[in-house]
């Protein structure tokens, strides 16, 4: 009875014993870990060489403390069996805890801390995901919205726009979306100066619009105007523009004949506007040979009352036929159709000077002077004045009495020509020597040889015509008559002459040794003219009115009658 309370103090000490040995041990490896941590830390690293031997010392006094303590654990241990359960408790959580610092980890009750910020910062980087996909995703949608919001605003505008173009239509085309957009077509011409709308292209139509009845080389401007939507909700684009020429049409009405010495004058119809023509010739009739040559509009003579325009190829080989085509520019080199190909004989001359080809015209002729200067030089005084040409059918004897006559009438441009030496003979017997006594004559007054001949009265012959083949020389009758041999009246040489009527073409008849033929002329010739005429000499008829010089031996009686 008396042992017990000596053994219920033994047991209250060993578990005072064992409590105080347990609080060491927690205290001792909160120490380890707090060390652990701080021997880590940057800090520590930096300033352990300075702690190393306080170090060392405070590492010393705590092994003594943990020898001292284990000793006393192990005495209480080795002195009670009742401790042995709760001893093998003590050590089986003293060897996981100590078995976890030995592995340099944290104990049970302190590793569950890392784990669970872990598990947090995977559970925050995972919000952040979703989060993050959350807005790329509302972004895409809002993209989207943009995309086709901005699509449903914006017109497609055409592209690739072309023109096609003839001598009064043009071919306008382009690429584009029918079926999102309608347009409107807006057309400028060379006399606009805004556009029109010509056209409206409706949904599903085709992208493209013919327009007509242009005039040929001309510019036009388009403007295609996309339109996308109707009424208020319509939205028009900026519009896409391009211009191109109306071709030329192709030149009609071509010739090409002698005018003047060693040349061609080559001669087509246009009334368009151009920026030049191109101009093949050759001697080879399929132009294998042909050179080009590029003319512009200033090189050109143009008739504004016909249309007609020539250019004149000089220094061609008397005797050579040549071949043409031509074709009209406008713009950019925009071009023509080559016309039809024509052809040209360069024949001996005659001087053009002056003279439209292509405009009417008559010839004035005066037989049987000179005189000694009085009328004939009133005549001359009167063409002279007014631009006119004339042919003088002069006598080799007259000739030989007033030599400044005839020379006046050749250095004015006029035609000098033979009427028989003294006008004695005519018809039959005009002789040979009638025709080649002249001829001399009036080569030796007046410096140049006559080119035609008129026979006494009108009457040609055989031999007539047999002599003035060999001496180069053409006839000529006439188609008036003035009778101004017969009335001596200038009133009357003016009604024999309007009653008549002339026409283009007409040889007019008249003398240069009459008072009243001069005065007659001097309201003849402005009568003429006002009438649209010109007046030419007989020579200049023929060769404006068929191309070619007056044939020697040939009788004419006007520009289109011979005989």
């Amino acid at each position: 009875m008396e042992r017990r309370p000596r053994q219920t103090t033994i047991n209250h000490s060993k578990q005072e014993i064992n409590s105080a040995a347990r609080k060491s041990a927690d205290r001792e490896r909160a120490a380890s870990y707090s060390r652990e941590r701080v021997s880590n830390s940057p800090e520590r690293k930096r300033t352990s060489s300075q702690r190393t031997s306080s170090g060392s010392r405070s590492r010393s006094s705590s092994g003594t403390r943990s020898r001292s303590y284990s000793e006393t654990r192990s005495r209480a241990s080795s002195g009670n069996r009742n401790r042995a359960s709760s001893g093998t408790r003590s050590r089986s959580s003293s060897g996981r805890t100590g078995s976890a610092y030995a592995s340099g980890k944290r104990p049970s009750s302190g590793a569950r801390r890392p784990a669970s910020r872990n598990r947090a910062s995977q559970a925050a980087l995972k919000r952040k995901k979703t989060l993050a996909i959350a807005i790329a995703a509302l972004v895409a949608v809002i993209a989207v919205v943009v995309i086709i919001i901005v699509s449903s605003l914006h017109v497609p505008e055409p592209t690739e726009l072309k023109i096609e173009s003839s001598s009064s239509s043009q071919i306008l085309s382009w690429k584009g979306q029918p079926k999102k957009v309608s347009y409107q077509i807006f057309r400028k011409g060379p006399h606009s100066s805004d556009f029109e709308m010509v056209s409206e292209i409706p949904l599903e139509g085709e992208c493209s619009y013919v327009s007509s009845d242009l005039s040929s080389a001309s510019l036009y401007e388009y403007k295609v105007l996309a339109i996308k939507g109707k009424d208020k909700n319509a939205r028009k684009g900026k519009g896409q523009v391009v211009s191109a020429y109306t071709l030329p049409e192709t030149l009609t009405d071509c010739s090409a004949r002698t005018m003047s010495k060693d040349s061609l004058t080559v001669s087509w119809n246009n009334s368009q506007p151009v920026s030049g023509y191109e101009l093949n010739y050759g001697l080879s009739k399929d132009l294998s040979d042909a050179s080009t040559l590029s003319i512009s509009p200033s090189e050109v003579e143009k008739n504004s009352d016909t249309g007609m325009e020539s250019y004149q190829i000089p220094n061609l080989p008397v005797g050579s036929t040549y071949y043409f085509e031509v074709r009209s520019f406008c713009g950019d080199q925009v071009y023509s159709e080559w016309s039809e190909s024509f052809s040209g004989t360069v024949t001996q001359a005659v001087d053009m000077t002056g003279i439209d080809i292509h405009k009417p015209m008559v010839a004035l002729t005066f037989d049987d002077g000179p005189d000694r200067g009085e009328y004939t030089n009133r005549i001359l005084d009167t063409l002279k004045a007014y631009g006119a040409h004339a042919s003088f059918f002069q006598l080799g004897q007259l000739a030989e009495q007033y030599p400044d006559v005839v020379k006046r009438i050749a250095e004015e441009g006029h035609e000098l020509a033979c009427h028989t030496y003294d006008h004695s003979h005519m018809g039959n017997a005009v002789t040979a020597e009638d025709i080649t006594r002249a001829n001399d004559a009036l080569e030796k007054n007046s410096g140049v040889w006559p080119s035609s001949f008129r026979s006494p009265g009108g009457e040609t012959t055989d031999l007539i015509r047999s002599v003035c083949a060999e001496q180069g020389q053409a006839i000529f009758h006439w188609s008036i008559d003035t009778r101004d041999w017969q009335s001596r009246d200038a009133d009357a040489i003016m009604n024999e002459v309007q009653s008549q009527g002339i026409g283009d073409g007409d040889i007019i008849l008249l003398h240069n040794i009459y008072e009243s033929s001069a005065a007659a002329t001097e309201r003849l010739v402005p009568w003429i003219i006002e009438q649209g005429y010109q007046v030419v000499s007989a020579s200049q008829l023929i060769q404006a009115k068929t191309g070619n010089p007056p044939e020697p031996g040939v009788q004419y009686f006007s520009a289109t009658r011979s005989n």
